[in-house]
């Protein structure tokens, strides 16, 4: 188990992605079930649908967990990363590329990064695990993530009041 994924519960997602392969270069979406992960890992938990459109890549709200529902103010299923995601300093752009990077090496990634909102002086850090999920073996359709939010305030909808800076700490292809 890779030692730079700092928080446990994504070495357990991490450690489960692994094991639900079955010798495939990565798991199905039907291989997945979140019943067999421990329920506090739930509400971190999204999928999201990689969709083609005009040569595109678009990354779509499948399931999304409480966690992030909480950040954003609202539920963001089947919407598109692009359109709900804040870009302030980059923001939207790096996530979206995170997962296209996922999906153009079909290797998981863990990534960290801050960014201080507008109504607040300090950083907040977002640990991220993103796991390809591929239904044919070979071209990832959907995507698995897990992200723990750590902030010095228990305000939600906190994404809602914009973002004022920005930084990537980690971004690390992990074996698959």
């Amino acid at each position: 188990m890779p030692e730079n994924i700092t928080h446990p519960d994504l070495r357990l997602l991490y450690g489960y992605w692994l094991g639900a392969r079955h010798g495939q270069p990565m798991p199905r979406r039907v291989d997945i079930d979140p019943t067999e992960l421990p329920g506090r890992v739930w509400e971190h938990l999204t999928l999201a649908d990689v969709v083609l459109e005009s040569g595109v890549m678009r990354f779509r709200y499948r399931l999304v967990g409480e966690q992030l529902v909480d950040a954003l103010g609202r539920n963001p299923v089947g919407e598109y990363y692009d359109t709900v995601l804040p870009n302030e300093g980059g923001y939207r752009d790096y996530v979206t590329g995170v997962y296209r990077t996922v999906v153009e090496t079909k290797k998981p990634y863990y990534t960290e990064n801050t960014y201080t909102l507008a109504a607040q002086a300090v950083p907040m850090l977002t640990k991220r695990l993103t796991l390809p999920l591929s239904d044919d073996g070979v071209a990832v359709n959907m995507t698995l993530s897990s992200h723990y939010f750590e902030f010095p305030t228990a305000s939600h909808s906190y994404m809602v009041e914009g973002i004022s800076g920005f930084a990537e700490l980690v971004r690390r292809e992990l074996p698959g």
